[in-house]
């Protein structure tokens, strides 16, 4: 169930205006405000919440609106026991005004609206001018086509009655329904395929409702449901809502929320087929006082649209023996409303029967676990549930082709459970590949833990090489070493073998440095101490700078125990300098200085 909201009030307290929602915004024309009967046009934009002025009526009058293409036709008179006979039309993007077609019969307060193919009806009423007493119900009812611009007389109604400037709506099939100033408990009913009338049956026993409904305003949901709007019944306001299904032929009392705001005699009111209604002005006293600028919408719970399918779509290539994501954009028109459940579909293309998964979740996705499906082409659909239980439409399938993976590669070196040098060279073997990620990952209990990874080459685009060289920078801890090949679009598994990184470093060196200003450079002593405990012998020093916080290496293969110079950029200025000295063994094995 949706809510009302009170929005902006009109810019003048207007009563039995005319209102229409056309291409996204609300009209309301003429009516009469505090002075008089008016000539206004006002204009609100739902998306800003504000109204604007439009081009006045050519005249001040009551009246119908109805939308026609791009253009609204106004039908209107100027007393309420005085004749419509005044017809023009609007064009909202010129903002002018036109005279169309005047109605055959001149009468007062008929029933109007409109059918689907756009032709509009003005149906009972008085007939005569002469005030209260000089006046006689009317039975006529006459329809003009817009295209010809022409009027024609149809067969009588078989009822009378009247109506102030509110138009009927038609109900999903495709017959119109009107409310009106007799009773409380019934719609007058009109098919214009057959010409027959009918009223509605009656509601349930409504003491409330009291005997008459003073021009009873009509509205419809984008479900179908046709509304009685809040009114005057019998001289009791009443702020429920009540609901026709004309396919059921049923009434339901309070099918949406208590109408918020004041009951007011003749307000305009406005239908947006998405299901909006607007409640605008009126009158705030049983027949007759001061007009009203009040404006309220009633913001009806629509249904989800179609979800828009962002994975495993588009010709996607899956892999049957991985988890893969099926993801999808919940789309619902109702801002702020969110997916409470969804259901998603699958099955081979050209089969008949699905395989459905519910998911009672607001994620926008569901993870298919490894071997859900064989291979083949296969198409998706997914329908949404929003967070008021309203279910949207299947979406357009999306395709998607699943396939084995190609064999994993086998390492050959080295092998599990083996203790490694600093440096060693991973060799795997495979038949087929045209790319390939490796990477080292943390070890838990024996088994690989991916959620820590000190490195990782990323995929790498190369048919041939099956080696990489690897450098181990912590001593004395277990690593897993993975790697995992793509063929035909796919990867494999990934596979695995445990070492021991376990290797004896040189000595760590020492150096000290003697700043030479009249050279502008550095002089640094390297120090190489003599080897115990089994390390390895130094064979070469390496030299690292630092400067801007920068590291770059600036000496390589230096002998050790010797010096090294550091010339800086440019004499006689300061710099801040951070030298490192890294030891290389025979065996590759390193030590740095801090």
């Amino acid at each position: 169930m949706g809510a009302w909201q009170q929005i902006a009030p009109l810019p003048v307290a207007v009563a039995t205006g005319a209102g229409l929602f056309h291409d996204g915004k609300v009209y309301v024309f003429g009516g009469a405000n505090n002075s008089g009967l008016t000539s206004s046009t006002f204009i609100y934009t739902p998306e800003t919440n504000t109204w604007a002025s439009g081009a006045p009526v050519p005249a001040a009058l009551f009246g119908y609106a109805f939308s026609v293409g791009t253009k609204i036709h106004f039908l209107g008179f100027s007393t309420t026991s005085g004749a419509v006979k005044h017809h023009y039309r609007y064009d909202p993007a010129t903002n002018t005004w036109e005279n169309r077609a005047t109605p055959p019969t001149f009468r007062g307060q008929p029933l109007g609206f409109q059918d689907a193919a756009g032709r509009i009806y003005l149906a009972m009423g008085r007939e005569g001018l002469g005030g209260s007493s000089g006046y006689s119900p009317s039975y006529i009812v006459e329809r003009y086509t817009p295209g010809s611009n022409t009027w024609e007389t149809l067969t009588p109604a078989p009822y009378s009655d009247e109506q102030y400037s509110i138009t009927g709506v038609m109900g999903d099939d495709g017959k119109l329904y009107c409310g009106h100033q007799t009773f409380a408990s019934r719609l007058y009913v009109y098919d214009p395929a057959t010409g027959v009338w009918s009223l509605t049956p009656e509601t349930a026993s409504l003491p409330d409702w009291g005997s008459g409904a003073y021009n009873q305003p009509v509205s419809r949901l984008a479900s179908g449901t046709i509304l009685a709007l809040p009114g005057n019944h019998g001289g009791e306001r009443r702020k429920r809502v009540d609901g026709y299904t004309p396919g059921a032929s049923a009434w339901a009392l309070g099918v949406i929320p208590d109408y918020p705001g004041a009951v007011l005699d003749y307000p305009a009111v406005a239908t947006d087929p998405s299901g909006f209604v607007y409640l605008i002005g009126g009158e705030d006293n049983y027949g007759g006082g001061s007009s009203s600028a009040q404006a309220y919408v009633y913001l009806e719970n629509r249904t989800p649209n179609a979800p828009v399918l962002t994975t495993m779509v588009g010709g996607a290539l899956i892999s049957t023996a991985s988890p893969n994501r099926a993801a999808h954009t919940f789309n619902d028109p109702d801002t702020g409303d969110s997916q409470s459940k969804f259901e998603l579909r699958h099955r081979i293309v050209g089969t008949v029967t699905w395989t459905t998964v519910v998911v009672n979740s607001p994620n926008p996705f569901y993870d298919f676990p490894p071997g859900t499906f064989t291979p083949g082409n296969y198409e998706r659909q997914v329908r949404t549930w929003d967070a008021g239980g309203l279910v949207g439409p299947w979406c357009a399938s999306g395709f998607f082709t699943a396939a084995n993976p190609p064999a994993g590669p086998s390492i050959t070196y080295p092998i599990n459970g083996q203790s490694v040098e600093q440096t060693e060279t991973l060799v795997w073997s495979t038949a087929e590949q045209d790319a390939y990620q490796v990477r080292r990952v943390g070890n838990t209990a024996g088994a690989p833990n991916t959620a820590v990874i000190y490195y990782d080459t990323g995929e790498v685009v190369a048919p041939l090489p099956r080696s990489i060289p690897l450098t181990f920078e912590t001593n004395n801890r277990p690593e897993h070493l993975q790697v995992r090949v793509k063929f035909a679009g796919l990867w494999s598994v990934w596979i695995s073998v445990m070492v021991n990184v376990d290797y004896t470093e040189p000595m760590v060196p020492s150096f000290v440095i003697y700043p030479d200003p009249d050279t502008a450079s550095l002089q640094i002593m390297l120090t190489n101490p003599a080897p115990t405990g089994g390390a390895p012998v130094t064979v070469y020093n390496d030299v690292y700078v630092t400067e801007g916080g920068v590291e770059e290496r600036k000496a390589t293969e230096l002998p050790t125990n010797e010096g090294w110079r550091y010339w800086t950029p440019v004499s006689g200025r300061d710099y801040s300098t951070a030298i490192r000295v890294v030891a290389v063994a025979a065996n590759g094995t390193t030590a740095s200085t801090p």
